[in-house]
């Protein structure tokens, strides 16, 4: 078995795009075609459905993924630690942010504990906003500062530790570009960029809407998983995107304006871990982010 088509077969189950699974895999198309028909060749079965417009896994390919995933993910976490152990280091602290503004707090606070504990680090990485607790739940990280509202049984939540004000991104051709800011009620009627199906229905509710507060509908017409993917949605005048406050400096393009919307609530961050993942080492972590983050989340950023 050749691990590199076990890489390229699993990394384009998540996908569904061979250009995405390239650059991922720093690598070409090309090589991933390569590495995925050698692959079915090897399993004697197509594992996946390829047409111009989309990729989606065949039911062998289906089964045969769910099987590899947590096979997968354990050996390289365990060549992982073995790494870390060659270095000297005990095993790091995985980390899961979903804005950039939150991997600052989270890089702070994973220098305050090294400090105070020279043998741990923290590992800090990217969750897409269209599976936010799908990693926290698959073990990937042991903690995450992500959006709030989570209510979820398995799951353990501090007190927001970030607020922002919410804005709304246009092209800067849009109908509103000009505005100074705009309300909820101005939603109506446009098409909303959300961020994949597998939010929870309450917090997907939450950021993305489907009426104003006098109930007249907003389409959700475009769902994307990349933030990036959005903006150029934006930009090309084909819907609006929700954000935060510092999305401004995080992700500035001549082509999109920010517009501040005068009566949403703020968006809210906290730090969100499984109940059965607690350990002194994360406890100590979790402290440090909420000495940095501040009490009651603060206040929002014009």
């Amino acid at each position: 078995m050749e691990w590199r088509e076990l890489e390229c077969f699993l990394t384009l189950a998540e996908e569904l795009h061979f250009g995405r699974t390239a650059e991922r895999l720093y690598t070409s198309r090309a090589r991933v075609s390569q590495n995925i028909q050698a692959f079915e060749r090897r399993i004697g079965a197509r594992l996946f459905d390829r047409t111009s417009r989309k990729v989606v896994l065949t039911a062998i390919g289906r089964r045969l993924s769910d099987e590899l995933e947590a096979h997968h993910r354990a050996i390289v976490e365990a060549i992982e630690d073995a790494r870390e152990a060659a270095r000297g280091r005990g095993k790091p602290l995985r980390a899961g942010f979903s804005g950039p503004w939150c991997a600052e707090l989270l890089n702070l606070a994973g220098d305050d504990l090294h400090t105070e504990h020279p043998g741990t680090f923290v590992d800090v990485r990217e969750i897409h906003l269209s599976d936010p607790l799908g990693p926290l739940r698959a073990r990937e990280v042991e903690v995450q500062l992500t959006e709030f509202p989570v209510s979820e049984p398995d799951l353990r939540t501090s007190a927001p530790l970030i607020a922002q004000e919410r804005f709304l991104a246009v092209s800067t051709r849009h109908r509103f570009a000009e505005r100074a800011a705009v309300t909820l009620e101005d939603l109506a009627g446009e098409e909303m960029i959300v961020f994949g199906d597998l939010m929870p229905a309450y917090q997907r509710e939450h950021f993305f809407p489907h009426r104003t507060p006098e109930g007249r509908p907003i389409r959700h017409t475009h769902s994307v998983r990349y933030w990036q993917d959005a903006m150029s949605l934006v930009a090309a005048g084909r819907g609006v995107c929700l954000a935060g406050g510092d999305a401004r400096r995080y992700y500035f393009r001549p082509d999109i304006t920010y517009l501040p919307i005068s009566d949403a609530p703020p968006i809210r961050y906290g730090l969100v871990w499984r109940l059965d993942a607690e350990n002194a080492r994360l406890l100590d972590f979790i402290a440090a982010v909420e000495r940095l983050g501040g009490e009651g989340g603060g206040d929002p950023q014009p």
